[in-house]
């Protein structure tokens, strides 16, 4: 008696639907979901002498668009040998809630080579509401000399 011969998994109709399926998923997540997202640009500000040899934090002067989110106060710096963090408090100027926001910082060495990115984000921040952020980034090297405000995006 002859053995029938299974088809390869490629060659079977379900196994195309699962495919295109799965790669429809991927790329809609790879965008960005019908919300409105808004970015914001910082300054980078490079440490004097005097800071790098005293071993102090970093300070950069972000500018921020008031109309809609604003850093109050100064960003502070911070590192603890395992990651260094900039906590600071943004407030929400845009009119509306936001489902999410994320705030974002490019980490650079004594050269200007980025050497890593802090970030923090948060769920839910009310019209006008502040968040007190701490962006976190990994720095067990303890490099970091100066820092910029990358991007703050929402939804």
């Amino acid at each position: 008696m002859q053995e029938k011969q299974k088809k390869p998994i490629y060659k079977k109709w379900w196994f195309w639907l699962i495919l295109v399926v799965v790669l429809v998923g991927i790329g809609g997540a790879s965008q960005t979901g019908g919300g409105e997202e808004q970015s914001l640009s910082g300054t980078v500000s490079q440490p004097s002498e005097t800071q790098l040899s005293e071993n102090q934090p970093p300070e950069a002067t972000p500018t921020p668009r008031p109309e809609t989110y604003e850093i109050i106060g100064d960003v502070a710096f911070e590192d603890d040998g395992f990651a260094c963090y900039l906590t600071g408090t943004l407030k929400n100027n845009s009119g509306k809630e936001c489902s999410y926001i994320q705030i974002s910082f490019n980490l650079y060495d004594e050269d200007g080579n980025q050497i890593g990115t802090a970030l923090d984000n948060l769920n839910n921040l009310a019209d006008g509401g502040t968040w007190k952020f701490k962006a976190m980034g990994i720095d067990t090297t303890g490099d970091v000399a100066s820092w910029e405000l990358a991007d703050i995006s929402a939804f």
